[in-house]
């Protein structure tokens, strides 16, 4: 199973340098376009919408957003991410807001897809490598110390650990 995910991972990863590098700018957007319909299609699935027309709705914001200058688009997503989840998370995400989660893919996947295409090849790279480190190290770490299943209808392995009473954490 991790062969195979190493594989996928490599393949992925050449694909991804090639376009970064290689692709003319117009040519990038269409393909980063096509992967954020992807992620909105999978994303729609997850909110238990029709995802072909959420996805069809995101590839539309995609478009949008860039004739937009991609300052303002980021800037609307620190604001949700930085006023609006916090909230949000306080009150406690259920499954039935899924208008709500479908809103929260629209500040998610169209920044992201935005930011590999106006940001220059290396630091989406950076950002891209600090995350898979993370994730990498979140994923062994759980694997040897986690109990708890963290979403197992979306991830079957991954898995959380609270901190014992009295540890406040870093």
């Amino acid at each position: 199973m991790l062969a195979a995910r190493l594989a996928t991972a490599v393949v992925l990863i050449a694909g991804l340098l090639a376009a970064l590098f290689y692709l003319p700018s117009v040519w990038l957007k269409l393909v980063i376009g096509a992967v954020v319909a992807l992620a909105a299609f999978e994303w729609g699935r997850l909110c238990r919408l029709d995802a072909y027309r959420y996805a069809g709705l995101l590839v539309a914001a995609y478009g949008i957003a860039l004739w937009i200058r991609s300052d303002v688009v980021f800037a609307l997503a620190a604001a949700f991410w930085v006023v609006a989840v916090p909230f949000w998370l306080w009150r406690g995400v259920e499954a039935r807001q899924a208008r709500l989660l479908a809103a929260a893919g629209l500040f998610v996947l169209i920044p992201a897809g935005l930011a590999v295409v106006a940001l220059p090849a290396q630091q989406v790279l950076l950002v891209l490598g600090l995350t898979w480190v993370a994730d990498t190290a979140a994923y062994f770490v759980g694997s040897r110390l986690g109990r708890r299943k963290l979403a197992p209808s979306i991830s079957p392995s991954k898995t959380w650990r609270a901190l014992p009473a009295g540890c406040s954490g870093p």
